[in-house]
């Protein structure tokens, strides 16, 4: 819950990123918890470079096979409310994408 809270976009910033390389690090079957926290950051967060950030991390761990399977079909719901709710055009490009790489 800290992590959501922090005041500094740069702080949610490095946790995305940490997410990203913990997630590679642990493999599919230990990563759940870490994709959740990049989807909540994903559609929750009020800075756009931070969303489109956790868009950017979703399109690299499905490029490299580190999502399960039966997170796909949820995720790219969610990806679907945003690139039609998200007022900022890069979060929507880069929601696209990843629903690109998931498909």
């Amino acid at each position: 819950k800290k992590i959501h809270e922090s005041n500094h976009y740069l702080h949610r910033l490095i946790y995305l990123l940490s997410f990203k390389y913990l997630s590679e690090g642990l493999g599919i079957k230990q990563n759940e918890n870490l994709i959740k926290e990049i989807i909540y950051f994903m559609e929750y967060d009020q800075v756009a470079n931070v969303r489109f950030k956790a868009c950017q991390i979703i399109t690299f761990l499905a490029k490299n096979n580190l999502i399960n399977k039966q997170f796909i079909p949820n995720l790219i719901s969610k990806l679907q409310i945003i690139i039609k709710q998200d007022d900022d055009v890069d979060v929507r490009y880069f929601a696209t994408q990843s629903i690109d790489a998931l498909s």
